[in-house]
């Protein structure tokens, strides 16, 4: 499964928000003291969170915001 293969492969906006999404200063993070483990922010099947438990990875995060909308437990917040 791609996810976003027009973005991650043609479109050269892609290519530059990869490049400069971990200079950003708008930026995603997971607040481990409030996470809960449930999972619903991966089960959306988004590329920029993976492991074990959520941690999002900058270079591959679109900045959607997705993630914080399904998270139930508020812990994922714009990075300080």
């Amino acid at each position: 499964k791609y996810y976003r293969p027009f973005c991650k492969y043609v479109c050269p906006l892609g290519a530059i928000y990869g490049l400069f999404n971990p200079v950003a200063l708008y930026r995603l993070q997971v607040d481990e003291n409030k996470c809960i483990g449930c999972k619903s922010c991966m089960r959306l099947g988004c590329p920029a969170i993976s492991g074990r438990s959520p941690v999002i990875d900058a270079a591959k995060c679109a900045g959607c915001g997705m993630c914080a909308a399904v998270c139930k437990c508020s812990a994922i917040r714009e990075r300080a």
